[in-house]
């Protein structure tokens, strides 16, 4: 089968998953698709489920019984951070690897989004579920549902599984942001597979982009945030002019277009008509 046969069966089958409800979208799959759509064209998205399949089994046998929370995400971490020492990647952190499921399960490297991924895929196939928390500048796990975020277990599989506390995580945001962003207790709401999945895109767009200056690498990751969203006119905006970049002006055209006839209140907008209309030119001259 060809790369690019490969690379639509893929997409089809993700965008496939996009259109399922929530609770009933495979989180794990669905990754597991992106990294062959975007990068491993070839990857075996069975023999990627079957790893954390065998992860979960390992872990069964050293639960506690009763599932007691703390005992059971000690266990987690004995297991996950101990014995078979997945870690957080400090050393290369914008390693498009990372953000890859099948890497980070080969590699045991991670940060903290693919790291908690798996962390909540593993918990969840020996019946310990949990939730995604999509906290500034640091994903996190957390454990309960309580009425209060106090009430919470907070978890940070990046270092180790270790538990934070609330107090901690106002610190977290005033240190980071350096007061230009005050902490929200909406901050640790859960949140959904589709804002997961749409986070580590994000990720790896900002890496290819800024870190790498991989404009075809970027353009394959935009893809699949439209197969989340097609209605998102700025990544509609920012396939078409990667889509210059990459030669592709009759996709550009079609997706600046777009861009053009929905947006309101861009100031960049005169720009983007330079481009629409440089684009139609090309094509009027049989460029």
């Amino acid at each position: 089968m060809s790369a690019a046969r490969t690379h639509d069966d893929t997409a089809d089958a993700f965008a496939a998953l996009m259109r399922a409800r929530d609770e009933e979208l495979p989180l794990d799959r669905a990754a597991a698709l992106l990294a062959r759509g975007i990068a491993y064209p070839d990857l075996d998205v069975e023999r990627v489920l079957s790893g954390l399949d065998r992860l979960a089994e390992g872990l069964r046998e050293r639960l506690p019984p009763g599932r007691e929370p703390g005992r059971a995400i000690a266990a987690l971490n004995d297991y996950l951070f101990g014995e078979l020492a997945f870690r957080g990647n400090d050393a290369a952190y914008y390693d498009p690897r990372n953000s890859f499921l099948n890497d980070v399960l080969d590699r045991r490297l991670g940060i903290p989004i693919t790291l908690s991924l798996v962390y909540i895929e593993v918990a969840r196939r020996v019946d310990f579920p949990l939730a995604a928390v999509s906290f500034p500048a640091h994903f996190l796990v957390k454990h309960g549902g309580g009425n209060a975020v106090e009430d919470d277990l907070y978890i940070d599989p990046h270092h180790g599984g270790r538990l934070v506390s609330v107090a901690q995580l106002r610190e977290w945001v005033d240190q980071f942001y350096a007061g230009r962003l005050p902490f929200a207790s909406h901050y640790l709401g859960a949140v959904t597979k589709k804002q997961i999945l749409t986070r580590m895109l994000q990720n790896l767009k900002e890496i290819y982009l800024n870190r790498r200056n991989d404009a075809r690498g970027a353009l394959a990751v935009v893809d699949y945030l439209l197969l989340i969203a097609p209605w998102d006119l700025e990544q509609r905006r920012d396939r078409g002019l990667l889509a210059m970049q990459t030669g592709d002006p009759a996709r550009a055209l079609e997706d600046l277009q777009t861009y053009e006839q929905f947006v309101t209140n861009d100031p960049n907008l005169p720009v983007i008509r330079g481009y629409i209309e440089a684009l139609r030119r090309r094509f009027s001259l049989g460029g």
